[in-house]
């Protein structure tokens, strides 16, 4: 019999392993991998590649992975002529869209075809901050999860991982979403810093940014506050040294780029009130 070990999606996303072993020793002179739609009728089979009996492993590339999931088999012949048929895998297919608040809402399919089932589902995030790591461990597939949104991160990719329950330990993992945040920015048009502990210093927000520079120049174009730091707040100071500035209108200028790196430059007047 041939024992179908485990299907993934593979890195990156536009492949599927297949990976497979003979339970008992047996003669065969090839395998063939057979995919479907996965719950289509069983009629739907396609015969994706033929490797030789050897062969225990596969990977079918230019698969887009993020519309449906997949059922997979192998088969073979051997030399007795008994037709050998694996058990049937299903990938898991993850979706998801942003909310109103930029949050993530994710949802994915069942993994099916160990004997004992999935012993755990685990949800992966990589973003423009960290590399891919664990962001939620023991998540369910039936429901969705909702990822907060984190105005560091102007672009966040989410896996599912699942991981077999005794067995052979393999794991399986499923395609990958990505979301991107366009930059937004407010910047507020007064500020005074009198010492009264109110609204004492001035600072752009600016969310789903990869780069950022800000300037601010008096009315004779002399540069009084620059940096390149996005939560950097100008005290009111030559670049915020103990020389205050008079109280006048200031001119700003920012600068950054989005997660495509592309160039935005606002600019605008902010109020120095003492």
């Amino acid at each position: 019999a041939i024992d179908m070990r485990y299907i993934s999606v593979g890195t990156p996303d536009n492949q599927i392993i297949v990976d497979w072993q003979l339970e008992v020793p047996a003669d065969v002179t090839d395998f063939t991998i057979q995919r479907k739609i996965a719950g289509a009728d069983g009629s739907e089979w396609q015969s994706v590649n033929t490797v030789s009996g050897t062969t225990f492993n596969f990977t079918e590339t230019a698969i887009n992975t993020d519309i449906s999931a997949y059922d997979y088999r192998v088969v073979a012949t051997n030399k007795c002529g008994t037709l050998i048929t694996s058990e049937m895998h299903t990938s898991i297919l993850l979706t998801g869209i942003q909310d109103e608040d930029f949050n993530s809402v994710l949802e994915f399919t069942e993994y099916s075809g160990w004997d004992n089932g999935v012993s755990i589902y685990d949800l992966w995030l990589e973003d423009n901050v960290r590399n891919l790591a664990i962001e939620r461990a023991g998540v369910d597939f039936q429901g969705s999860i909702v990822v907060s949104h984190d105005p560091d991160q102007y672009r966040k990719c989410f896996r599912i991982k699942a991981d077999e329950q005794d067995g052979e330990s393999t794991s399986s993992w499923s395609n990958e979403i990505c979301f991107f945040f366009s930059p937004t920015i407010y910047v507020p048009n007064a500020f005074t810093p009198n010492g009264d502990g109110k609204n004492e210093t001035f600072r752009p927000v600016v969310t789903g940014f990869n780069n950022y520079r800000l300037s601010i120049v008096d009315r004779w174009g002399n540069i009084v506050f620059e940096s390149t730091n996005a939560y950097e707040e100008w005290n009111g100071k030559i670049n915020n040294s103990g020389i205050e500035c008079p109280q006048d209108i200031y001119t700003w200028r920012l600068f950054i780029l989005d997660f495509a790196n592309s160039p935005k430059q606002e600019h605008g007047t902010v109020l120095l009130y003492r």
